[in-house]
């Protein structure tokens, strides 16, 4: 019986030494989780800070584009208003050219009149 007791220590020798190698590798792959989970912590905080950035810079620029349509609609509006204004005015030139060259050649198209 002597003999079975040694290689039971021995056993026991080689599953204690087993396990503590093997909580020492558990205890590595938990360290460089952690580490590769605190990275992925800090890349996702980072990227959630650009999209805050990106956001804010889309509304600026949706701001401006609004901001330069308004303006350029304003501008359209006033040309428009500038060439109606400048329509009625050629009007009132050619009915008053209308007018001198009917005067000076005669409302019936006689030519001028003479003495008149």
């Amino acid at each position: 019986m002597t003999t079975a007791q040694p290689d039971r220590l021995d056993r026991l020798e080689a599953l204690a030494e087993s396990a503590a190698v093997e909580r020492q590798e558990l205890r590595a792959l938990i360290e460089s989780t952690s580490k590769i989970v605190e990275s992925n912590a800090k890349a996702i905080e980072a990227a959630a800070v650009d999209r805050a950035e990106l956001r804010t810079h889309l509304r600026t620029s949706l701001d401006d584009l609004a901001r330069v349509a308004g303006q350029t609609i304003r501008q359209m509006q006033d040309m428009q208003l500038d060439i109606r204004e400048m329509q009625a005015e050629v009007r009132g030139l050619q009915l008053e050219n209308r007018r001198i060259l009917d005067h000076l050649f005669g409302q019936n198209g006689n030519g001028p009149q003479a003495g008149a």
